[in-house]
């Protein structure tokens, strides 16, 4: 049976986490403190014993001066002896007719892979974002702008990104809550408010080996190379990896990220949708 989470199941489901995605225990158990809700989860049941689960974790689709409640689909995984069973099919179809029942737009989700974008178009699901990828060698960016790089609270970066991202295309927008959880769980990273010639941005990173993968860069009237050298004068990294929304760097490599279903008449969308921070 398809059922809602509840506070006796978190064991069983931490084990299926660990299981499935090996993700390390203590980052499992930051998840259940810091993100989750019961009532936010599914999990497939037979036996007293969970098999399946997949959350739909609170989200506002922005589009232009529009706004939509919707879910993101995160964390679906079937426990190994019952795959082959539709476990994950069953409970997007009820994720699916729980969002219509809530008068909720639609459910968005990232692929964990290239494969799955066809598993999920099958599902009602189509590419509605991309993102831009780019590649920057530490010396080859201008000279450190005389600006400011400062801690960056969940509030203040949420606030950024809203100013850098809302009143254009399809826009994925995050709560305080959401943002706060996205950035504890950078690891070997952070995040941080620059300040430069009257404009702001915010920077989440994390660390692999001398590569800083930018995982988002809201920027209100700072460049890109400034904002990244600003950036270097703190991390001294050898290159950088910064994901931006598609066509933000001419000729950059534009990769699609994201996938979405409707449950209300499909808005007309004319460009690709931008979604980050979405626990990938």
């Amino acid at each position: 049976m398809i059922r809602e989470a509840r506070r006796g199941d978190h064991a069983q489901l931490k084990a299926l986490w660990t299981g499935v995605f090996g993700d390390a225990p203590e980052a499992v158990d930051a998840y259940f403190s810091l993100r989750h809700r019961d009532e936010d989860m599914l999990v497939w049941a037979e036996d007293g014993r969970i098999g399946g689960m997949l959350s739909m974790l609170p989200l506002k689709l922005a589009l232009g001066e529009r706004e939509y409640p919707a879910r993101y689909i995160y964390a679906v995984a079937t426990a190994l002896d019952r795959r082959g069973r539709g476990v994950a099919g069953q409970l997007l179809e009820r994720a699916g007719e729980r969002i219509a029942e809530r008068g909720e737009a639609a459910a968005a989700l990232v692929p964990a892979s290239e494969s799955l974008f066809g598993y999920y178009a099958k599902r009602g699901f189509r590419t509605a974002f991309s993102l831009s990828v780019a590649d920057f060698d530490a010396r080859a960016l201008p000279p450190p702008p005389g600006g400011e790089v400062a801690g960056c609270s969940a509030g203040e970066y949420a606030r950024i990104r809203d100013r850098a991202f809302a009143g254009g295309g399809l826009y994925a927008r995050w709560d305080e809550r959401a943002v706060g959880y996205a950035l504890h769980a950078l690891g070997d990273g952070g995040a941080a408010r620059l300040m430069f010639g009257g404009g702001e941005g915010a920077a989440c990173w994390s660390r692999a080996g001398g590569t800083v993968l930018v995982r988002e860069l809201a920027l209100v009237g700072i460049d890109v190379p400034s904002a990244l050298a600003l950036l270097n004068r703190e991390l001294g990294a050898s290159s950088y990896r910064v994901r931006l929304p598609a066509g933000a760097i001419p000729g950059a490599e534009v990769a699609p990220f994201g996938m979405i279903r409707w449950y209300i008449p499909e808005p007309e969308v004319e460009a690709p949708g931008y979604l980050s921070l979405a626990l990938d």
